[in-house]
């Protein structure tokens, strides 16, 4: 997963974090309130807290592509808002033979745009029609749906 680290800032001769940290910083990897207290070296002390949110990411998928070399909508790929892990993209034909498949460690808002499908399959532009895919993310799978490929 993903961490966030909270950082107390500098100046301060001792730390005492709500995780039972004593350091400068913690890395979380949980949503949820955090509070630090620090004291200088005069002995006066502050407190400070931060709530981390879990956001999840958005995904807009298109449902009609035209790989025809005449402008926009040419490449087949999702859209994210946000950051996700373990991307996994398939797509297959109404007969269920994969004809794509795309992984990435980490994606992010547009990378995808000239990594997706190009409408083609061994080579050769692929027929005319309507083919499945499937989106993996973070181990999971994420949404499924159908893109009409014209030209």
């Amino acid at each position: 997963g993903q961490t966030v680290t909270i950082d107390a800032g500098s100046g301060y001769s001792s730390y005492y974090w709500s995780t039972g940290s004593d350091w400068r910083s913690i890395e979380v990897d949980e949503p949820g309130d955090y509070s630090v207290r620090v004291m200088n070296d005069f002995g006066c002390v502050a407190q400070s807290a931060a709530a981390v949110k879990l956001l999840q990411p958005k995904m807009v998928v298109p449902n009609v592509f035209t790989p025809n070399g005449k402008g926009p909508n040419e490449i087949f790929y999702p859209v994210f808002k946000g950051v996700v892990t373990d991307f996994e993209l398939y797509i297959y034909s109404r007969w269920g033979e994969q004809v794509f498949e795309l992984r990435r460690d980490v994606v992010s808002n547009n990378e995808l745009k000239y990594d997706g499908w190009n409408g083609t399959y061994k080579g050769e532009e692929a027929e005319i029609g309507v083919y499945v895919w499937i989106i993996f993310y973070g181990g999971k799978e994420r949404a499924h749906g159908t893109v009409t490929l014209f030209r």
